[in-house]
């Protein structure tokens, strides 16, 4: 009886997995900013770089709900190189002043090497952010 009851309850929390898929992340960068660019500049591609904090519930809401998106998170894989940083860290706050990150989350879309970049700050639901990347493109 006990097996029977543990091969239900198996059954039932494999369908729930199976129903109910796993959210999955862009793929973001792993390695160091200067590791980030140098990635970039190999691929030939821009560069997009979240900014976010451990309590910014708009940071936590783009995490789950824009970046989640699979046609943003291919087309951000296919034409951008995406870094993530933290701003409570030493070197995230160094490279907020070098971009002028006041307000967060904010995105930053720059070529490594340039000077210049375009600032995205806030939240913004996938299809918008999608429209606005392909735009920028």
């Amino acid at each position: 009886m006990k097996i029977t009851n543990l091969s239900l309850m198996a059954a039932c929390l494999l369908s729930a997995v199976v129903a109910f898929p796993q959210k999955t992340q862009p793929f973001f960068f792993q390695g160091s900013f200067d590791d980030l660019l140098r990635n970039a500049k190999k691929q030939d591609k821009e560069v997009l770089i979240y900014f976010e904090n451990e309590t910014c519930s708009s940071c936590r809401r783009l995490e789950d709900e824009t970046f989640t998106d699979k046609a943003l998170t291919k087309f951000i894989s296919k034409n951008l190189v995406a870094g993530r940083i933290n701003l409570d860290t030493p070197d995230g706050k160094l490279l907020a002043a070098k971009y002028d990150i006041s307000d967060f989350p904010a995105m930053v879309i720059t070529k490594p090497g340039n000077r210049e970049f375009r600032q995205l700050k806030g939240y913004y639901p996938a299809g918008y952010l999608l429209k606005m990347l392909k735009k920028q493109k």
